[in-house]
């Protein structure tokens, strides 16, 4: 799983979401990218959107991927 933020000043966009190219290994079905809207790179990771919008998203990507398992 890739997450950047939108308007983030330290990676451009798209540029998490490139790395999935890397993993050969990792089954295409098990990709998942999330882009938050109004947040740069700080934003992603502290606040009330990572929070609400971004951990629980994390959390239920980690839940599906080991459910799959």
């Amino acid at each position: 799983m890739s997450v950047e933020g939108e308007k983030g000043d330290i990676c451009g966009l798209g540029q998490t979401q490139a790395a999935h190219d890397l993993c050969l290994n990792v089954p295409a079905a098990d990709h998942l990218h999330y882009e938050q809207k109004g947040v740069g790179h700080y934003g992603v990771f502290n606040g009330k959107r990572w929070r609400r919008d971004i951990q629980p998203r994390i959390a239920a990507f980690i839940k599906d991927i080991e459910w799959r398992r």
